[in-house]
């Protein structure tokens, strides 16, 4: 069965995965990515090269889908991941400082996770 996303790399491409591979400076993920992208080029099957490198064989897919539609570097490097919107803005971690800094409620030796709990009905309101 022919392959949606066939994987050609040129020779520019092939050194630089040799280059990665031969090189120990460079993180796992890299390297795994780097072997899979220079054994899909040279024609083995996902399965094949996912009990090889160690991705699972979706991973594989994923891989080769990425090599296509993004790009050489995109499929190497991989996405980059988003990162979660800060839970506090800068105003509120003042505050927090402030407060924590500050001599804990009548009764208790510090303060605590729980104390600090917007939902608790012990909360201290600055």
């Amino acid at each position: 069965m022919s392959k949606k996303y066939k994987v050609t790399l040129t020779e520019g491409e092939q050194a630089h995965l040799h280059e990665i591979m031969d090189k120990g400076k460079h993180g796992a993920q890299k390297r795994k990515r780097a072997q899979a992208l220079l054994l899909a080029n040279e024609g083995y099957t996902d399965e094949a090269i996912a009990e090889r490198v160690g991705i699972h064989y979706r991973g594989i897919e994923g891989l080769r889908q990425r090599f296509v539609e993004d790009g050489f570097e995109t499929s190497l490097e991989g996405k980059p991941q988003g990162h979660r919107p800060r839970a506090l803005t800068g105003e509120d971690e003042a505050r927090l400082i402030t407060l924590i800094c500050g001599p804990a409620l009548e009764g208790c030796a510090r303060w605590t996770l729980r104390l600090l709990d917007p939902n608790s009905a012990r909360i201290y309101h600055a």
